[in-house]
């Protein structure tokens, strides 16, 4: 799940924009200048989501923007790569690049740039689920842009805004309640399966670390069937019959959850990427 990602809105004029700042990098003399114009560039190219291309152009510069941290650019430049790694989908490496953005702004009382760090952290801890931090963020960078009268204060609210539909959508269950779930992420992919259960059932299963989903309800609401390897119970509701979730008959580490994304509002699938998997046959993706 990409929270809130940012989209150009004239492409056209995006992508000039990009042409423009990849003459400027050519051009650009001494370290801080060269720097500075990466990180402008990096941040064009993840906003068009070449976030690859973005940390490519942004890790050789690093011994750069630190040696330059009492520069106001150092503070740009981590906040861009941060944010790039996030999008390439290495959010635990950008963990520490979004701290040290945020020491930079502090340190050197940036305050507007401190809001954007604090701002696109937020959406990262929002994508890992980590929402009360998330929150803590946003919280932080409004109190900022409202102090600042930023024009961007309107992004933040809704930012917080857009966090309280994800504490909604996270809640699910089956059709007569008896069974409730809570999911630790909204997720960015799901299953669509095609054995001989799957197709029975039409579920769109999601996977999570068995145990960091909280099911309710279960098991004094519910009734399991087992079958094949005999390794999963599917679990479903004794008074309505809605299948809620598959989970490993014995927790020995590393074992998974099966959601059943149906038990949620429609706004969870269509934000996820569903891919469908030939489990009569092939045991593959068909996609």
């Amino acid at each position: 799940m990409a929270f809130q990602r940012f989209t150009a809105p004239d492409p056209a004029a995006h992508e000039a924009s990009i042409a423009e700042h990849r003459a400027r990098l050519a051009a650009a003399d001494g370290a801080l200048a060269r720097m500075d114009a990466t990180a402008d560039l990096a941040a064009l190219l993840t906003t068009a989501r070449a976030e690859a291309e973005a940390v490519a152009l942004l890790e050789p510069e690093r011994e750069h923007a630190e040696a330059l941290s009492h520069e106001e650019a150092a503070g740009w430049f981590w906040n861009a790569y941060a944010t790039a790694l996030q999008y390439c989908g290495r959010r635990d490496d950008a963990e520490p690049v979004f701290a040290k953005a945020l020491a930079v702004s502090e340190a050197g009382g940036w305050r507007r740039l401190q809001s954007f760090v604090l701002q696109h952290w937020g959406r990262s801890l929002v994508e890992q689920g980590r929402l009360d931090e998330a929150q803590a963020r946003f919280e932080q960078a409004l109190a900022i842009r409202r102090d600042l009268n930023d024009p961007r204060t309107g992004s933040t609210e809704n930012a917080l805004a857009g966090l309280a539909e994800v504490r909604t959508l996270l809640h699910g269950g089956c059709h007569c309640g008896a069974v409730r779930l809570t999911l630790p992420y909204l997720p960015e992919k799901a299953t669509r399966c095609n054995c001989s259960l799957c197709r029975r059932i039409a579920g769109v299963w999601a996977y999570y670390p068995f145990g960091s989903v909280k099911v309710e309800g279960h098991p004094e609401h519910t009734t399991d069937y087992v079958w094949g390897d005999k390794t999963l119970r599917n679990v479903r509701c004794v008074h309505c019959g809605s299948v809620t979730h598959w989970e490993p008959l014995t927790d020995e580490g590393g074992g998974k959850h099966g959601v059943n994304l149906n038990n949620f509002d429609p706004q969870v699938i269509d934000g996820a990427r569903v891919r469908r998997f030939d489990g009569a046959d092939s045991w593959t993706y068909l996609d």
